[in-house]
């Protein structure tokens, strides 16, 4: 693993030195420029007493960015987005077994950019979540839970250009209201709370492929 991360942060510093060949400075950007986005969340949950990011699930869907002065845009995107948690193997409830979270969600993020003189695309904004599949695995555990069917995440992120059409794009997303509340039932080997009033809350590292199509 620790392998593949140097191999992938080595072609990430030195995209720079050979994306830049076919962006032509004097070209006047598009009004709206629309992308394909294909990728893969890291997830955990906040609040439910599992540490780590050890959930992973897709991401993908569509984008449409407007330009609205020299160097910023605007933007948003449809995408279906798989997030969750899962519980290492040292982290057992009922039964000893482990705890899976897995929360299938619609995202609709609303970001504002800034463009680095197509080389990277830095942006912030907001996600508005609908919430269309959610599963616990040991299903006991379901009765603890209490799922949102819609939330609000704040959303950052960085698109790194590659050639004129294609980016690679990292965004961190965190839940400003929660996803879910929970009871602590610890004591009988159920979920642990670790947030006032037994929230939890979604917390997401992606890594997406970004194609534009004009």
């Amino acid at each position: 693993m620790k392998r593949y991360l140097i191999i992938f942060f080595a072609l990430l510093f030195n995209l720079p030195l050979w994306a830049q060949d076919d962006f032509d400075p004097n070209e006047k950007p598009p009004f709206v420029r629309a992308a394909i986005i294909a990728g893969l969340n890291v997830s955990q949950i906040d609040g439910d007493g599992i540490a780590g990011f050890r959930k992973f699930g897709a991401n993908g869907g569509a984008a449409a960015y407007v330009n609205i002065h020299k160097g910023f845009n605007a933007s948003f995107e449809i995408l279906y987005s798989m997030r969750g948690a899962r519980s290492s193997g040292n982290e057992t409830i009922r039964d000893g077994r482990r705890m899976i979270i897995n929360l299938d969600y619609i995202e609709v993020p609303f970001m504002v950019h800034y463009n680095d003189r197509d080389k990277a695309i830095f942006g912030l904004g907001v996600v508005w979540n609908t919430l269309v599949r959610n599963k616990i695995e040991p299903s006991i555990l379901e009765e603890d839970v209490t799922f949102k069917r819609s939330s609000l995440d704040f959303v950052g992120g960085v698109t790194f250009l590659i050639k004129k059409r294609y980016g690679i794009n990292l965004r961190y997303t965190y839940s400003l209201t929660p996803a879910a509340t929970a009871t602590d039932n610890s004591g009988t080997g159920g979920i642990r709370t670790t947030l006032d009033g037994g929230k939890l809350r979604n917390n997401v590292v992606g890594v997406r492929f970004m194609y534009f199509l004009n």
